[in-house]
């Protein structure tokens, strides 16, 4: 089911939110930096945080991509279509997101992302 309002994906204000209608080939560019640029963010803050006796989760290039579309509201065939991947693929992501993060559920996926600063 689409919903008529607008799914952010970008928390760049000077580029137009990233919605269900966007054309894959004009979001993937713009997932592809905010993932870059919180996965780097991400392993530096764990680091930092505990020295010495944190074994980050490192998750593959692919899988914030994931996760950030995810978290930034889109379905799993939406997520498909930005990524050009199959469905059955984005689920498979998702579950090996899950197994590696801990989380149960897409809801614990989103706080993971918010808390961490993907999507």
């Amino acid at each position: 089911m689409l919903r008529d309002h607008t799914h952010t994906v970008t928390p760049s204000s000077s580029q137009p939110p990233v919605s269900r209608e966007t054309p894959a080939c004009d979001c993937l560019p713009r997932v592809e930096r905010i993932i870059a640029d919180h996965q780097r963010a991400h392993i530096e803050r764990a680091i930092a945080a505990r020295p010495g006796d944190v074994t980050p989760v490192v998750l593959s290039d692919r899988e914030l991509q994931v996760v950030a579309a995810l978290a930034g509201g889109l379905s799993t065939h939406a997520v498909a279509a930005v990524l050009y991947l199959s469905q059955a693929t984005v689920k498979t992501h998702a579950m090996r997101i899950h197994r590696k993060l801990g989380v149960r559920n897409r809801a614990e996926l989103v706080a993971w992302a918010v808390r961490n600063g993907v999507g």
